[in-house]
């Protein structure tokens, strides 16, 4: 089965979603013969609660995935986060990172120290753009990367799968960078 995570955090769902209660409660209610400033106001509260109730059923779903998947997201689920262990010292491991950031479109390295790569995304039609933060810790003969990917605006509630994606992208690039390297 497909991956049905972006639809649950579309906000066009979401208005589909109203959009549909408003239209049902409204024509039934207009059909039932009330006046028409009670159908309008009687189908925007509805449309109101199912939107709410969708919104929060679609958040719990994306826990479960999340918890599911050994993923874990902040925030509603926007900020997505993940681990790969590569068999390289800090200076390469860095370097691969810098190297696997060419793997996210309009992805930029705007802030490099020697344990800490943060890149940012540009916009798309998903999202106003992302952050990724890449960690570095060095462990004996290999490097631990924690990445971090979050939405660049602060009161954005669905990005449609993209942080998930910035994450699973930047994660699989580094895994061939450094199995070319061998």
């Amino acid at each position: 089965m497909g991956d049905l995570s972006g639809w649950r955090r579309s906000p066009w769902s979401h208005l589909l979603v109203g959009a549909t209660a408003f239209v049902f409660y409204g024509g039934s209610s207009l059909v039932r013969g009330r006046p028409l400033w009670s159908a309008l106001l009687g189908a925007a509260f509805f449309a109101l609660v199912f939107t709410l109730l969708f919104v929060w059923l679609a958040r719990r779903l994306d826990a479960r995935a999340r918890q599911s998947l050994g993923t874990s997201g902040a925030t509603g689920g926007v900020v997505s986060e993940g681990n790969v262990v590569v068999p390289l010292s800090l200076p390469l491991a860095a370097a691969a990172v810098g190297k696997a950031a060419g793997s996210l479109p309009r992805a930029q390295v705007v802030e490099r120290s020697d344990h800490r790569i943060l890149m940012r995304v540009g916009a798309s039609w998903k999202s106003w753009g992302e952050e990724v933060e890449v960690q570095l810790a060095p462990e004996s003969n290999q490097t631990r990367l924690h990445i971090t990917s979050r939405p660049r605006l602060p009161t954005t509630l669905f990005d449609s799968g993209k942080n998930q994606s910035n994450v699973a992208q930047l994660m699989e690039s580094l895994k061939r960078s450094v199995n070319s390297d061998e």
